[in-house]
């Protein structure tokens, strides 16, 4: 008998496309997909909290219609946003894994304050 030569990982022919295609979409080692609330913040106006500047559409926001334009956040999980100093502390805020719990403290247009809770990254389509 001849001795068989198994082929090894290193002499099969490569996909260079497949490659350069995993490489940019996959998330860096150790860093897991985020996801938000679906909402946008217009600057600080110094009144307190948050105005929502857009709610994005099928976000969590807009799918649980709880937020919408013109709601003031006053605090996300015990945070007030009146503290809150730069774009990455209010990203820490509104961003979590998926299906994490954000309770978010809102007050309407009318004046009217409430707890809402949002799950993230929910898909209720």
């Amino acid at each position: 008998g001849g001795v068989r030569e198994e082929p090894s990982e290193s002499n099969l022919p490569r996909d260079p496309s497949m490659e350069m295609r995993s490489a940019r979409t996959a998330p860096a080692p150790g860093v897991a997909k985020l996801f938000g609330l679906g909402v946008t913040f217009k600057k600080s106006d110094g009144l307190g909290g948050l105005l929502v500047k857009r709610v994005k559409p099928h976000g969590p926001a807009a799918e649980s219609g709880t937020l919408e334009a013109g709601d003031r956040v006053l605090s996300i999980n015990g945070t007030a946003l009146d503290d809150v100093q730069d774009a990455m502390q209010l990203a820490r805020l509104t961003h979590g894994d998926r299906d994490s719990i954000a309770v978010i403290k809102v007050q309407k247009e009318s004046g009217e304050k409430r707890e809402v809770v949002m799950i993230r990254g929910a898909d209720h389509s």
